[in-house]
């Protein structure tokens, strides 16, 4: 699908389920003012070591913006509530879930669901055609991943035989039979041989991290990993 399409709550819910984000996570998206007139969702993108911040844009052929809009107008709601503690920013989880946390990330709102592409302006080329944000034609695992490293955030630790699966504040499983253990950790492996592993499951399922760090202390820029199976990561997920 190339269209996008974000269907929004009748009114944003409180969201206790889980969330790939803790306090100081820096991989969500931002609705930012552009041009000085209008709030627009975008997206954080380190190139050269210089910080851009990417807009959403229409996807090709298509002449209308309405889920961007819609979903522009779904966290301003949330950043205008009475006594809000939010800056703007909100995650795309890898089931399509719009989430937006405080700053502290102590609540999290649900403001709909967004399906389809995202589509970015090319940060190498402004003026061309817009690029699929998990586009993946072409990459294998362990490629260097070079557009925007966001996504819902997931660690594990791994000790001997037993694996530790966290998200939220340390909050996990100790032992994750079964898919992640047998399929998607074999994955994480092919590229990161640390015995602690951050990584993230963007939305439609691409498996990114960064790979161990260098001699300088700086980390390595991310990998393209594979792309998981979302009917079965949903069952790892429930068990967080």
């Amino acid at each position: 699908m190339s269209s996008p399409d974000f269907k929004p709550l009748p009114r944003p819910a409180l969201f206790d389920g889980y969330h790939g984000k803790e306090t100081g996570h820096p991989y969500s998206f931002r609705v930012r003012p552009r041009n000085t007139t209008k709030f627009w969702p975008s997206a954080d993108w380190v190139i050269a070591n210089k910080h851009l911040e990417i807009p959403f844009v229409l996807a090709p052929g298509q002449p209308y913006d309405t889920a961007l809009r819609d979903l522009t107008v779904a966290v301003t709601e949330v950043v205008k509530l009475p006594g809000a503690r939010f800056d703007g920013a909100f995650l795309i989880t890898e089931f399509g879930n719009v989430l937006v946390p405080s700053r502290d990330s102590s609540q999290i709102f649900h403001v709909g669901d967004w399906k389809g592409t995202i589509w970015l302006e090319d940060a190498y080329h402004p003026d061309g055609e817009p690029i699929e944000l998990y586009g993946v034609e072409g990459l294998r695992t362990g490629d260097t991943w070079k557009r925007p490293y966001i996504g819902s955030s997931y660690n594990t630790s791994v000790a001997g035989n037993k694996v530790l699966l966290t998200v939220r504040n340390g909050r996990g499983t100790l032992g994750v039979p079964g898919y992640f253990e047998d399929e998607v950790l074999p994955l994480l492996r092919r590229v990161h041989w640390d015995s602690k592993i951050q990584f993230l499951v963007t939305h439609g399922g691409l498996l990114l991290t960064r790979v161990a760090l260098s001699a300088r202390g700086e980390p390595e820029p991310p990998v393209y990993c594979g792309t998981v199976d979302l009917d079965r990561w949903k069952t790892v997920v429930v068990t967080l």
